[in-house]
Order: C-alpha cells, then sequence, then structure tokens
C-alpha cells in the first residue's frame, strides 16, 4: 500500500536555508543540467525571496522571486518531478505577486517547459535565447490589470487616454492638479469623471482641486459639466487661465496627490503619445512645482467670474 506523503511548502531565507537551497539548484542545474557554477550563483540571491517545498519533511524544492515579479532558479528533484510538486509551488509565487499587488510576474522558461508554464496562465513573448547552453523563451503572467496610485510606477504608454484620465483622478485622495488647454468634453466632461471630482471634492476639508487652462472661452461658450461642478463647489475646486506664452508650456498634464502623473499633448489629445507613471513622487513633486508657477501667475478670468467661478 503506497503512504501519502504531506508537501508544504514555506518561505525560505538565503542566509538562514542557503545550505538547502543550493543543494537543490546544485543537483538540478548545475549537476542534471550542466549549468557553469558561475552562472548559477549571483548577487540576487541575497536579496530574492525565495521559498521551500518539503515532503515529509524532506526539502524538494525551491523557486525564487525579484522585487520586480522576475521569477527564476524553479528547481524540483529528479526524484519528486511528476507529483504536482512545482505546480503547488508556482501558484504559491503567482499567489504572492498578488498579495504585493505586482501587475505582472515573469520568467525565462527553457524550451521543454513552455506547456507547463502556458497551462499556469503565463504567455510567450519574444523570440527564443539560449542561456548557458539551453534555449529559453521569455513568459509573462498578468496579475493585476489595475496601475495603483502610489504603488506601479514606472512610465507607460496611454492606449486610450480618457479612461486613463478617469482611473487615475478616481484613485486621487487629497491634491489633483490639471494643466490642459480647454478642459477637452472626450476627457473631462464624462459623466463619470464628474462624479468622480465630485466625490473627490467632498471627501476632505482638506482636498484641493485645481485646473488650470490655456483657453477658456470656448468650454463656456459650448457649456462644460466641470464648470457646472466648480460653481457649485467653488470652495474646493479652483479654475484659472494661464498666462503665459504657449510656446514655454509643457504637455498637459495631470498630477494625482503627488504621486502619479499623466501626460500627453497639450492642443491635441488624441495624438498618440499620452503617458503615465502612478508612482513617481520627485517627478510629481517636479511638475507640481511647474504648475505652481503657472498658476501664481494665472489670470481670474472675466469668462469664468462671468459664471461666478473664481
Amino acid at each position: 500500500m503506497k503512504l501519502k506523503t504531506k508537501l508544504t511548502i514555506n518561505p525560505a531565507n538565503w542566509q538562514q536555508n542557503k545550505d538547502d537551497l543550493q543543494a537543490i539548484r546544485q543537483a538540478v542545474f548545475i549537476d542534471e543540467q550542466s549549468v557553469p557554477i558561475e552562472l548559477e550563483w549571483d548577487e540576487y540571491d541575497d536579496e530574492a525571496s525565495h521559498w521551500l517545498a518539503f515532503n515529509d519533511g524532506e526539502p524538494v524544492a525551491t523557486v525564487r522571486m525579484l522585487s520586480d515579479g522576475h521569477i527564476g532558479r524553479m528547481a524540483v528533484l529528479k526524484s519528486h518531478r511528476h507529483r504536482g510538486i512545482g505546480r503547488q509551488l508556482l501558484q504559491t509565487v503567482i499567489d504572492d505577486c498578488s498579495r504585493r499587488q505586482l501587475l505582472r510576474g515573469y520568467l525565462y522558461a527553457q524550451a521543454h517547459a513552455l506547456g507547463f508554464y502556458q497551462s499556469m496562465g503565463f504567455e510567450i513573448v519574444g523570440d527564443e535565447f539560449m542561456d548557458a547552453g539551453i534555449a529559453h523563451r521569455k513568459m509573462i503572467k498578468t496579475i493585476s490589470k489595475q496601475r495603483l496610485l502610489g504603488q506601479h510606477g514606472g512610465r507607460f504608454s496611454v492606449p486610450d487616454l480618457a479612461d486613463a484620465v478617469l482611473d487615475l483622478v478616481g484613485q486621487c485622495e487629497r491634491q489633483l492638479l490639471i494643466f490642459c488647454y480647454d478642459l477637452d468634453k472626450s476627457l473631462f466632461d464624462r459623466s463619470e469623471l464628474i462624479d468622480v471630482v465630485s466625490r473627490l471634492a467632498r471627501k476632505s476639508r482638506y482636498t484641493q482641486i485645481r485646473l488650470l487652462v490655456v483657453d477658456t472661452k470656448s468650454m463656456v461658450k459650448r457649456g462644460h459639466g466641470m464648470l457646472n461642478l466648480a460653481r457649485r463647489l467653488s470652495s474646493k475646486i479652483e479654475i484659472r487661465k494661464t498666462t503665459a506664452d504657449l510656446r514655454d508650456l509643457p504637455e498637459a498634464f495631470v498630477i494625482a496627490d503627488n504621486r502619479g502623473l499623466l501626460g500627453y499633448d497639450l492642443q491635441n489629445s488624441e495624438a498618440n503619445n499620452a503617458w503615465a507613471d502612478y508612482n513617481n513622487k520627485p517627478s510629481a513633486e517636479a511638475l507640481a512645482a511647474e504648475f505652481d508657477s503657472l498658476w501664481q501667475r494665472a489670470s481670474h478670468d472675466r469668462e469664468l467670474k462671468i459664471l461666478g467661478i473664481s
């Protein structure tokens, strides 16, 4: 009669569990797959997160992950393969990616293991390449499709500007700064965005919402939901018209809580060059200082005063 075995997977520490981690990787990569020893051990082991799988208390598999979601060094001892250990080990890492709110996890899979990783939701990107004499492919798994303000840094291209504006503004908690040409209706006169800005304005007495525009005549003439909201919440939402030379103005931008940034062409919101970064405090603060300089030199526009907006 075959006895059931008990599998446990625990977080490991390179300093405390180095012997077990090295023993498994030595057996799989160096001894079995002939990976050069100088390529197996690197400077990332000290800073990486590691896991060890134990079968009835015996360490039989390991994997590591770097802070950017790079999963690697996944190894299961030959005598313990085809028991689902690798699948459970990888799922543990995927779950940790979710816990850390990472947007994605990625790895460089050996060609013979592509099917396994595909079954776990990883997709192949890029061409095949050789590493340590073994064919590999890069694979990516999407963990979360939503970037979080103050957590997911890194500049990226924005495919849908209106949705990106709504998403970033919707995550803002305290201060919202918008610099644009004329509060483009396709971006800022959407009922969803008006509702989001309204909730933000009412969230706290410390909330600050400032809108700096180049042209006021067009939006006053055609009407605009944001103007109506600013008139109702004049103590929370301020709108001014810049007096700066248009040639000296930066691109249009949105700054959320001095963390998140979104930028696009000032005079053409349909241009295919919009970008965003949800966690870049130094750049956000620098751009906020530029905004403040423009704001201090801006005028209280006559067109807005007529509407009761200062």
